[in-house]
């Protein structure tokens, strides 16, 4: 059962359990590679998106093999209003294990994000 993705917390509620094929994220990131070719030509970046874009917030406060990290929720609360500020869509996940991570970084690459100006991870 562990390597079941987890599923959606309210600490990671915008988990949806979709992961893409290795084919549909190959194909995806072949265009996004053919897109980003072209902005590296340019001289300045284009903000001019319909969207900022996404922050994604990887909050670890737990370890398993060290002790906790003080301080860390206060630095993800404070991240998450300066972004939100910056009209940033922003996701947070705490305390993700490395398959949890990798699922949503998997499901982070296969979505469209041509109509934003960056994404912060």
């Amino acid at each position: 059962m562990d390597d079941l993705p987890p599923e959606p917390t309210p600490d990671n509620e915008f988990y949806d359990g979709n992961i893409p094929s290795i084919t549909q994220t190959d194909q995806i990131a072949s265009r996004q590679r053919s897109q980003n070719a072209r902005a590296l030509q340019e001289e300045e970046y284009d903000t001019n998106h319909r969207r900022r874009g996404m922050a994604i917030i990887l909050n670890h406060e737990n370890f398993e093999l060290m002790s906790k990290r003080e301080g860390t929720n206060r630095d993800r609360d404070a991240a998450t209003a300066v972004l939100t500020s910056m009209q940033f869509d922003v996701r947070v996940y705490n305390d993700l294990g490395r398959d949890e991570l990798f699922c949503v970084l998997l499901a982070l690459a296969s979505e469209d994000h041509s109509d934003c100006d960056c994404l912060l991870v």
